[in-house]
């Protein structure tokens, strides 16, 4: 089994020799052709680009990731407040209702006494028939 990095420690072959004129050949494979190379089409990318672009890119989404996150943020304290005013609401509620309770109470009052006025109505009614019943008889 050969030792690859012996293999690799050997020295190149010196000028003159058979094989470091093998080594210079072009291979049969990469043929230099007479044509020149075809301009590039479409976008070439370099490292300054992709540099700024990918700064330019985190740089939105830092400020988007930001906007949210103080939309969030403001959310979050208008929960607060709601639930609050919910609280005060729920309170004040509960004192209308109360207020409605002791309402109906007082209507049933009422009620009481408008019937019994309606009945001594209905006495004085049936006094002043029967009074003035004999003296239309005369």
């Amino acid at each position: 089994m050969p030792n690859s990095k012996a293999d690799a420690a050997t020295p190149a072959p010196d000028a003159g020799t058979p094989g470091a004129e093998a080594k210079n050949r072009a291979r049969p494979d990469r043929r230099a052709s007479a044509e020149p190379p075809a301009p590039p089409n479409g976008i070439t990318i370099t490292r300054w680009g992709l540099g700024i672009s990918l700064t330019l890119a985190l740089g939105i989404l830092g400020g988007a990731f930001m906007l949210v996150w103080n939309r969030t943020a403001g959310l979050d304290d208008r929960m607060w407040s709601l639930q609050d005013q919910v609280a005060d609401m729920r309170a004040e509620i509960g004192v209308v209702r109360h207020e409605v309770g002791s309402l109906r109470e007082d209507m049933t009052a009422i009620r009481q006494d408008m019937s019994a006025i309606r009945e001594q109505v209905q006495e004085i009614a049936i006094l002043i028939r029967t009074r003035a019943a004999p003296a239309d008889a005369q």
